[in-house]
């Protein structure tokens, strides 16, 4: 008989789950509301959302093969279609979600675990810092969040109550995740595996139907992708056509792990894919298709592994290391630099983040041992995504969706520490102990020479780059002041403040950095450029004119610098 009381405190608790994660996010919100990170779109951001209002203005289909993932991109258009583009109103469906991923996890928890380590990882996920930074970002991350919970919550159903639809439901899930997180399709691999072994019980057509109804709803969602590549660019292709160039940005002699873009100082959305098909079509030496482009860098990365297997095992390790460390490592937004303008990032991440709640799932692991019979398909969705992530390099980002399944077991491993501790077991908490401080030091251990500071240098570096790109130079100074505080040693923010300052005509405060910028730099062409700008105005064409030449030596096409040329020899008095 259904315990209806149950029931209804069940519905309560999350209910109240829900609302805590609610509650936290809109105060969040409101503390970043009147700050410029509000408004001020960064890197991929800006790239989503210039191509949501394409959309939004009638691009429904577009007129290229998809070159980044398009659900988030596609997710906003709908929003500028029906309300236009308000910011605002984004953030707060983003945070509907993650409350709602939030419930969805305490769910899966139940079904997995128990009811009470389902509602204990609920909550941690409400309160967890990152997470909440990343439902307030301009970003497709908390879609991948909430799109790994609704696949943890259908296929914790399935485990108690399979059925057709369910199934189905769990492909279109996964499908969605695919386009949001192309790497997540992989995880097609442990969810099947686990269909035929967990219920290798049933009728052997029970099985079969549950699969192809586990199919069709992935091909409900990729197969008009496909369809739609096919038509405006020739190319069948399931996602996207990044695979070969982010793969090759992850392993090739000089990765180190993290991205780097493929020519020095172009590590922008505008240049990735420009390119990555020029190189490739320079090389090859004539025009290639997106498919073609990715299999060239493909083919280029395997040949680099072959030809070293050691070296690229090493750098396979360092990034899984990398992906189990500590450090939340970022590309344009960072949330170390936004515990400035946050109270609640800035206290909850002085306790809870990854170094704390990795170790804490390790020991979770260890004391949930015995029911390794009912838990065995979280061990391979986690093994199977994180090494999907450590193929090619790490963010924050990249690694976040993982945080669902080390909550469950961190969730469990609170729960079963609480009682082994009732019951008095030492010697299981001594060894479970052990084991747990041993992976705590590794991953809490310093293994890459950026930390919060750097990262949060890069945050305020890049808002400075955008206030230039905006023509506000009086904010693209300070914060390129305030990054180059943290960080003295970034050519590229150098000059940006030196190009901040010569727009407020501050020649002779802009040299010294942007000096300092090419004895660190010699490469960065535009330092050289406002080098001699700056000196062109200090009526010393003679100097300014070596340092036109240069930007022009290193960038042949750089026609402003021509321009400044041209002018001071035909000209030289002039200044």
């Amino acid at each position: 008989m259904i315990n209806i009381s149950s029931q209804r405190k069940n519905f309560f608790i999350y209910f109240f789950i829900f609302i805590i994660a609610l509650l936290l996010r809109n105060f969040y919100l409101w503390e970043i509301k009147d700050t410029y990170v509000f408004s001020l779109l960064l890197g991929d951001a800006k790239s989503y959302d210039l191509w949501a209002q394409e959309i939004s203005k009638g691009e429904w289909i577009g007129n290229q093969v998809y070159y980044q993932a398009p659900f988030y991109p596609y997710f906003l258009a709908v929003i500028y279609f029906i309300v236009g583009r308000n910011l605002f109103v984004v953030r707060l469906i983003q945070i509907l979600i993650g409350a709602t991923a939030c419930f969805f996890l305490a769910r899966a928890g139940r079904y997995f675990f128990s009811n009470k380590i389902g509602i204990l990882s609920g909550l941690l996920l409400a309160v967890y810092p990152t997470a909440i930074f990343f439902d307030g970002l301009i970003q497709k991350t908390t879609l991948s969040l909430f799109f790994m919970t609704l696949l943890l919550f259908l296929l914790g159903k399935i485990k108690d109550q399979p059925s057709g639809i369910l199934w189905f439901l769990c492909g279109l899930t996964l499908g969605c995740f695919g386009l949001t997180r192309e790497n997540a399709l992989i995880l097609v691999i442990p969810v099947g595996v686990w269909l035929f072994i967990h219920f290798r019980f049933e009728d052997r057509k029970k099985l079969l139907v549950w699969g192809t109804f586990f199919l069709m709803g992935m091909s409900t969602i990729l197969f008009p992708v496909a369809v739609r590549n096919k038509i405006v660019g020739g190319e069948f292709l399931f996602t996207t056509s990044q695979f070969g160039t982010n793969l090759y940005i992850g392993n090739h002699p000089n990765a180190s792990g993290i991205y780097e873009p493929i020519l020095p100082d172009r590590g922008n959305w505008k240049f990735e894919r420009e390119d990555a098909t020029t190189l490739a079509e320079n090389d090859i030496g004539h025009k290639l298709s997106p498919r073609e482009v990715s299999r060239y860098w493909t083919q280029k990365t395997l040949a680099y592994i072959q030809s070293n297997p050691g070296d690229w095992l090493h750098l396979m390790v360092k990034k899984w290391l990398l992906f189990w460390n500590f450090i939340e490592i970022s590309d344009t937004d960072s949330h170390y630099a936004y515990y400035e303008w946050s109270a609640v990032l800035k206290r909850l991440g002085s306790f809870f983040h990854f170094g704390v709640i990795a170790p804490l799932a390790v020991f979770g692991f260890c004391v949930t041992l015995k029911d390794y019979r009912k838990l065995w398909l979280l061990y391979l969705l986690l093994i199977f995504f994180s090494a999907s992530v450590t193929l090619f390099y790490i963010f924050d980002r990249y690694r976040h969706p993982i945080i669902p399944l080390l909550l469950l077991f961190s969730a469990a491993g609170l729960t079963h520490g609480y009682r082994l501790i009732q019951r008095k077991e030492v010697k299981m908490l001594m060894i479970w102990g052990l084991i747990t401080l041993t992976a705590g030091i590794g991953i809490n251990w310093k293994i890459i020479p950026q930390d919060q500071q750097h990262f949060r240098s890069l945050t305020l570096g890049n808002m400075c780059f955008e206030f230039l790109a905006r023509g506000n130079a009086q904010q693209a100074v300070k914060y390129c002041i305030q990054s180059a505080s943290i960080n003295p040693h970034n050519a590229k923010v150098l000059n940006n403040l030196g190009a901040g300052l010569i727009e407020q005509r501050k020649f002779e405060e802009a040299i010294p950095f942007l000096l300092q910028a090419v004895k660190l730099n010699p490469q960065i062409a535009k330092a050289h450029f406002n080098l001699g700008v700056a000196l062109a105005y200090l009526e010393k064409p003679g100097e300014a004119l070596g340092y036109f030449e240069e930007a022009l030596r290193i960038n042949p096409d750089f026609e402003k610098a021509a321009r400044w040329r041209k002018k001071i020899l035909k000209t030289p008095d002039s200044f």
